[in-house]
């Protein structure tokens, strides 16, 4: 359900039972009804701050927690859908009950029993005399039916499937690129679970009709033939030079180590494997930036033998060829922080979004082209310590992909991961304030949706993959224009 269909289903519900009440609640009505009926009609615009103030009005009076009023607050509209449902069966009973108590007694020119028929009918269409009035409760209720009814968002371009079926049970990680011919390029890492050594990475191409069959491109094949898996690939095109491929290859996130291929005619082919500097581990899980030099910065991260979770920059001015690590992020002993995010803006500044153990969204800001780094510190987002990414669009506003969570929770003792659902957009003007406008993925899962990635093309259409339950990679295009 989109947010402005939340806000519709529940304003335009509630207004419709209201005008259907018994007549012996026709005063409530008549009040519910002025305030209800301009409410939901409202509801349907987009984001405006009246619906906002009206919505949040009720809320208050139910008693309920506003949680994505028209997609303005950072939560998604769906946790209203319970209380609205609760709402409109309950006044229904309520007005039952309430002509059941007050029924007349048999007698003469009474009814002997109680007509529900006839209460029934007053219920649905409120008792009122003939003419439009009498249907105008049910007019309300089937366009809010069908705003909630969990249609395709306006902003959803296209959604599919990179692959239907796999040689390999699981999969996971996927990252995505524009090439320089323009192709959109797709690759995650596939076997038959995270950290056996049969992990490798594989990669398919968007084309006319669909997406190509996924090719092997990289495994962690070392010398000796000793086979070890594979991790986070992470694919981009540089200004002027090569397609890269950085990934990561080891036994576990802890003692793993950077790798580096490039093609030099789109993904097509590619060059031989290059084992990384030490301690260079490369762009850890989300897309490098290229600054306006030609440099590579990339957002890394270390997750220590000990448990320590450590941001850090690393970048290269000759792609690939030398590289420059910047000292770990100043977490202040409050956050284990991994996988950045990098986000651009016009001023010069960039900003960092990071996974956390606390399960909460860090962020760190740079004035210096990333040479140093304000201390982290919380976002006011939250998940559960799950991989997120995002992107600085065109427009100049800044585009978030992360699952959803109402509050932070956990610590560096409770380091697991949560359900990774549901999976959610948001958009921010200052990276500081951040708006709910889109629910990519909301049923539960047992795997869940989760690592995604996201690219703007050349053409302004924004391009989403991401783990689809551990067996499949999705992929979504969404038109920034609506969101």
């Amino acid at each position: 359900m989109s947010p402005d269909g939340g806000c519709a289903a529940f304003l335009g519900t509630a207004a419709a039972v209201g005008l259907g009440m018994r007549p012996r609640f026709k005063r409530f009505s008549l009040r519910a009804a002025r305030w209800l009926l301009p409410a939901s009609v409202l509801a349907v615009a987009p984001k405006c701050l009246l619906c906002l103030v009206a919505y949040a009005g009720i809320g208050a009076a139910l008693g309920l927690r506003p949680a994505g009023l028209c997609g303005a607050a950072p939560g998604p509209a769906e946790a209203w859908a319970p209380w609205a449902a609760v709402f409109c069966v309950a006044t229904v009973l309520a007005s039952l009950a309430a002509a059941a108590w007050r029924r007349p007694e048999p007698g003469p020119g009474r009814p002997p029993d109680l007509d529900l028929g006839r209460i029934r009918r007053r219920v649905l269409l409120g008792g009122h005399p003939p003419g439009p009035m009498r249907i105008l409760p049910l007019i309300l209720l089937l366009p809010c039916l069908a705003a909630a009814s969990g249609g395709k968002s306006a902003a959803v371009v296209d959604s599919e499937f990179v692959f239907e079926n796999a040689p390999y049970p699981s999969c996971h990680a996927s990252t995505l690129v524009q090439a320089s011919s323009g192709e959109i390029l797709a690759a995650w890492f596939g076997g038959s679970a995270e950290s056996r050594p049969d992990v490798c990475i594989y990669l398919s191409r968007r084309q006319e009709g669909g997406w190509s069959e996924p090719v092997r491109v990289a495994e962690g094949l070392e010398t000796g033939g000793v086979q070890l898996a594979c991790w986070n690939p992470v694919l981009f095109q540089p200004r002027g030079g090569p397609l890269m491929l950085f990934y990561k290859v080891g036994p576990s996130p802890e003692r793993w180590w950077g790798m580096l291929k490039t093609s030099a005619d789109g993904g097509r082919s590619w060059g031989p494997a290059q084992r990384l500097p030490p301690g260079v581990l490369g762009p850890i899980k989300n897309k490098p930036v290229q600054l306006g030099d030609g440099t590579l910065l990339c957002g890394s991260s270390v997750e220590a033998p000990g448990g320590g979770w450590l941001v850090h920059l690393e970048r290269t001015a000759d792609l690939g060829a030398t590289w420059e690590i910047g000292g770990p992020l100043d977490g202040g002993g409050r956050f284990n922080s991994i996988q950045p995010a990098i986000l651009t803006y016009p001023d010069g500044r960039l900003q960092l979004l990071c996974r956390s153990r606390e399960k909460l969204i860090t962020t760190s800001w740079s004035r210096d082209r990333g040479r140093t780094w304000a201390p982290l510190e919380p976002s006011g987002l939250f998940c559960p310590n799950s991989g997120i990414d995002a992107v600085s669009l065109a427009d100049g506003r800044q585009l978030l992909v992360y699952n959803w969570r109402e509050h932070a929770g956990g610590g560096p003792a409770d380091p697991g991961w949560g359900a990774r659902w549901p999976l959610n957009v948001a958009v921010s003007r200052d990276g500081v304030r951040w708006d709910m406008v889109l629910t990519l993925e909301s049923e539960p899962s047992r795997e869940g949706y989760a690592y995604p990635a996201v690219i703007q093309a050349g053409d302004g259409l924004v391009h989403v993959t991401y783990t689809w339950n551990r067996r499949r990679i999705k992929h979504v295009v969404l038109d920034p224009a609506r969101l």
